[in-house]
C-alpha cells in the first residue's frame, strides 16, 4: 500500500518515522539518523509530513520544504490525545501522522533562522539602554575617600538616576556602630561609684549608733 502521510518523532540524533495509508493503517516504521532521514524523504512521495513543534523542528522543516514536501508543525499537547497505547517513539510518530490532517488542528508556523534568533533575545531589550548599575552613594564619605558632592547620584554611564528613571536607589550608609568598650567602662565606673556611696552611708550609721 502507498504511503499517504508521514509522522516523524524528533530526537537529538535519532528520528522515528511512521507512514500511514489512506485508510489509516500503518504501512512503514523506520528509524533514521538525520542524514539518513533526509535521504529517505528526498525520494518519498507523500501528501503531508507532520512533526511536533520544538526548537529543533524548524531546521528539519526547512530542509523538508526544500525537498518539496508539505510540512506541518503541531503543538505537542494537541497530538497527545491521539496516542493509543503505552508511549514509545514509534507510537508517537503514528499519533503525529494521524493528527496532522485533522480538520480543526492548529499548526505552528515554520520559522527561519532570523526569526529564531530574534526569539532567543529577551523580550523588551531591543532598542533600550542597558539597565543602570548600582553605585555607592557619592554623597557619603564611607569607603570613597571624599565628602559630600552636589547633585543626584549617577549610574555607571554618568547619567543621574533621576534623568534616566532608574529604579535602582543608591545605597545609604548604615548607622555607625558604637564602641562597646566605652559603654562597659562607664558602666563599671557607675557601679564603683555606687559601692563607695553605700560604704559611706553604712559608716555614718555605725558612728551614730
Amino acid at each position: 500500500m502507498e504511503i499517504d502521510k508521514v509522522g516523524i518523532d524528533l530526537g537529538k540524533s535519532v528520528f522515528h518515522l511512521a507512514g500511514l495509508s489512506v485508510t489509516g493503517a500503518t504501512v512503514v516504521r523506520k528509524k533514521f539518523s538525520r542524514l539518513q532521514l533526509l535521504r529517505f524523504t528526498a525520494n518519498l512521495q507523500v501528501r503531508v509530513i507532520g512533526r511536533e513543534a520544538c526548537g529543533g523542528a524548524h531546521f528539519l522543516g526547512r530542509a523538508l520544504r526544500d525537498q518539496g514536501h508539505d510540512v506541518r508543525l503541531m503543538p505537542a499537547q494537541y497530538v497527545k490525545p491521539y496516542v493509543k497505547t503505552n508511549k514509545n517513539d514509534y507510537i508517537d510518530a503514528e499519533a503525529i501522522a494521524e493528527a496532522v490532517d485533522r480538520p480543526r488542528m492548529r499548526y505552528v508556523p515554520n520559522k527561519s533562522e532570523e526569526q529564531l534568533d530574534m526569539q532567543a533575545l529577551r523580550p523588551g531589550t531591543l532598542g533600550k539602554e542597558p539597565h543602570c548599575t548600582r553605585e555607592p552613594d557619592p554623597r557619603s564619605s564611607v569607603g570613597t575617600g571624599h565628602h559630600d558632592t552636589e547633585g543626584p547620584p549617577a549610574c555607571r554611564s554618568g547619567t543621574p538616576h533621576a534623568d534616566r528613571g532608574c529604579r535602582e536607589q543608591p545605597v545609604r550608609p548604615s548607622a555607625p556602630v558604637t564602641d562597646t568598650t566605652d559603654v562597659g567602662t562607664s558602666a563599671v565606673g557607675v557601679s564603683d561609684h555606687g559601692n563607695r556611696c553605700n560604704d559611706l552611708t553604712w559608716g555614718r550609721r555605725a558612728r551614730s549608733l
